[in-house]
């Protein structure tokens, strides 16, 4: 088989695999386990376009796979969040428990009721923690505080970001 002969039809036939290529990555993605996902990948399809089509047409490229992003991001934040945690927390997860550790939130709708799987004993006693741990969401970066509430602390909220990608990178 020949190949097209005008330059807009070859053109065309690129972007359209291109878009192919995109929608191939992030369905991996969501059927692939937290804890072996690769957002390195995402990236793939824009050096793709940049490298055939140009900067100019790569850049447009990445901004809409940005936001295609965005938009599966705002889809995996726990129901229930309020639109504005959702617009200013750009975080993988927020999770909020009651004094005891039990679930309140959780991207995954039926871990919510379900006690914590770290021991949230030092957060729930007042103190804050940063750090990098493995959860049910694979391993992620997070920040756990308390909720204080007329000085007695009522619970905690942990926010974190997958960083799968980061230490299979390291």
């Amino acid at each position: 088989m020949a190949a097209p002969s005008s330059p807009l039809l070859r053109h065309l036939l690129r972007v359209t695999a291109y878009i192919g290529m995109t929608l191939v990555v992030y369905w991996a993605n969501d059927h692939t386990p937290p804890d072996i996902r690769l957002g390195i990948l995402y990236v793939v399809p824009g050096v793709l376009v940049t490298w055939t089509d140009g900067l100019a047409l790569g850049l447009g490229f990445a901004a809409l796979t940005i936001l295609l992003r965005e938009v599966v991001a705002w889809e995996q934040l726990p129901q229930g969040t309020p639109t504005l945690w959702r617009v200013v927390n750009a975080a993988s997860y927020v999770v909020v428990t009651d004094a005891r550790g039990v679930r309140y939130s959780h991207p995954n709708p039926a871990l919510i009721g379900k006690p914590v799987d770290e021991n949230p004993a030092s957060v729930l006693a007042g103190q804050t923690w940063v750090g990098v741990q493995r959860g049910t969401l694979g391993i992620s970066a997070r920040g756990k505080a308390p909720i204080f509430y007329q000085g007695q602390v009522i619970g905690m909220v942990s926010v974190g970001e997958n960083a799968t990608a980061l230490v299979m990178l390291t």
